[in-house]
């Protein structure tokens, strides 16, 4: 039998190392709003600390801790969304005792508080997709500008793009904008630096809760890397999509707060 090429060896032990983090995301997601330990996640992965953070950042983009965090606060979302239950037994439920801690976390990784991401299916009500779409053909002025080339796979459908200081999409994005269908969006307005361009497809028609709460049919994609932005030039990135994969941290950003700020 032939030996194993280097490129098949390198594939396998990629595999296996995206098998591991899989396993202890799986963990994760299990529903126990207590925390679990880098040990105790090191652990299900069969590796020791220090090589599960690594590996768990090299797969994923992020760190265990704020991998977790996003479930947390992804599953507060849901709640907030589809239940009555009041913000003081959301907080609970999600493994936090403090509703002031809570409430100031929501807002640094959702964008906005827990009672405004509530009304945000609302006040996307009244305004129809093509009026979003509009608004994010309007990039802010001034700064550095950004141009992203959506493909054709997203033909039908509303994508999001948005700069993000680190691989995760939480918070307020650097610069943010929508698109609907192939083509070309533009992001202005922001310092230069060095940024991670993330993406979000939902497929049309998306009303209300669609931007909110998307479905496994979601498309996501990602530089992958920090992008160097200067005031010179005018860089442009071609996008590729994929579907939402388990290993993926959630979209934590309520992503049509972005462009319901341009109607103000």
């Amino acid at each position: 039998m032939a030996a194993m090429s280097h490129d098949s060896a390198d594939l396998t032990a990629l595999a296996e190392r995206q098998r591991r983090v899989a396993i202890a995301i799986e963990g994760l997601r299990a529903g126990d709003p207590r925390p679990l330990s880098l040990d105790e996640l090191a652990e299900l992965a069969s590796y020791s600390r220090y090589h599960f953070v690594r590996t768990f950042r090299e797969t994923t983009g992020t760190s265990p801790g704020a991998f977790q965090t996003a479930l947390r606060f992804h599953r507060a979302r849901e709640l907030l969304l589809t239940t009555t239950a009041s913000i003081t037994e959301i907080c609970g439920e999600v493994g936090y005792r403090s509703l002031g801690t809570f409430s100031d976390r929501f807002r640094e990784l959702v964008g906005v508080s827990p009672s405004a991401l509530r009304e945000l299916p609302d006040r996307i009500a009244d305004v129809p997709p093509s009026t979003l779409a509009a608004l994010g053909e309007r990039p802010a002025p001034g700064g550095c500008r950004f141009r992203v080339m959506v493909p054709e796979v997203a033909a039908q459908r509303f994508t999001y793009v948005g700069l993000f200081p680190d691989g995760q999409a939480s918070g307020p994005p650097v610069a943010g904008t929508m698109i609907h269908g192939a083509g070309t969006a533009t992001l202005g307005g922001f310092p230069a630096g060095r940024y991670y361009l993330l993406a979000a497809a939902f497929p049309a028609p998306i009303e209300g809760l669609g931007h909110l709460l998307p479905g496994e049919d979601l498309l996501v994609g990602a530089s992958g890397r920090a992008i160097a932005i200067g005031t010179a030039g005018r860089p442009t990135w071609e996008l590729r999509l994929r579907p939402l994969a388990r290993t993926d941290a959630p979209i934590l950003t309520a992503l049509p707060a972005l462009l319901l700020a341009r109607l103000t």
